[in-house]
């Protein structure tokens, strides 16, 4: 699907496990406003009525839709339906082209599964739960920016995919060079209470009031040492 039909409503199936109700209903939430532009209809479990067969239901969904987006955990992994999920993807995509793009809720091992050769969302190392985005709402934002772009060729085009992919590695950059710093200050936090023990008997003297003139020349290297330490770890504490 790389051009929208304005006749055609596109069937859009979403399957999350329960423990991923939070994620699916924000994303619920953000692809709101596909469903007047877009001319797109979004079925997901939570319309399965009681006393309905939830299985054949969910393969007559599946069916019928032209995108499959299940949201990939530990917990949808695990789900007893995820076999049966993944026998009528496969029957679809060899009777017709059932596109399946699948969302990276929470850290988990879909890189083994049946899914590792197909497209997932974000397009990045990070989970929707990681602490790489600045909130759950901007990792989903950054999703629903890329399926409009998968979509429909619209929204989110090259200059605005580098622009995002430009501002998450800018932000993974600042950590790393915060994380150095702080490496960095630790470092030399320990170089100067090695210098300082080591010059004791200097630390001793002065104490005492002995007029050695020497001595605070040879402190000066530890003590700055020591406190250019304490002000990189206080700085860079926040980030470690």
């Amino acid at each position: 699907m790389t051009a929208r039909n304005e006749n055609h409503t596109i069937d859009i199936c979403i399957i999350h496990n329960i423990a991923d109700n939070m994620y699916f209903n924000k994303i619920l939430k953000h692809l709101n406003p596909f469903e007047k532009k877009y001319n797109v209809k979004i079925w997901h479990l939570h319309k399965i009525l009681g006393g309905d067969s939830s299985k054949k239901i969910l393969r007559e969904e599946i069916v019928k839709s032209d995108v499959f987006i299940p949201l990939l955990s530990p917990d949808f992994l695990a789900d007893e339906k995820y076999e049966d999920i993944i026998q009528i993807i496969k029957s679809q995509q060899e009777n017709r082209q059932l596109r399946v793009i699948s969302v990276w809720v929470r850290p988990c091992q879909w890189e083994i599964t049946f899914f590792k050769n197909l497209e997932i969302l974000p397009n990045s190392s990070y989970s929707l739960n990681d602490d790489y985005w600045n909130s759950i709402d901007h990792g989903i934002d950054v999703v629903v920016k890329e399926l409009k772009m998968l979509l429909f060729n619209e929204g989110t085009n090259k200059n605005v995919t580098k622009k995002i992919s430009n501002k998450l590695n800018t932000k993974e950059e600042k950590n790393i060079q915060q994380r150095f710093f702080m490496l960095v200050g630790l470092v030399l936090l320990l170089y100067s209470i090695l210098l300082i023990y080591f010059r004791f008997d200097i630390i001793y003297h002065i104490f005492n009031k002995s007029n050695y003139e020497v001595e605070f020349q040879q402190l000066f290297l530890p003590v700055f040492c020591f406190i250019t330490s304490i002000y990189i770890i206080l700085k860079f504490k926040k980030y470690a």
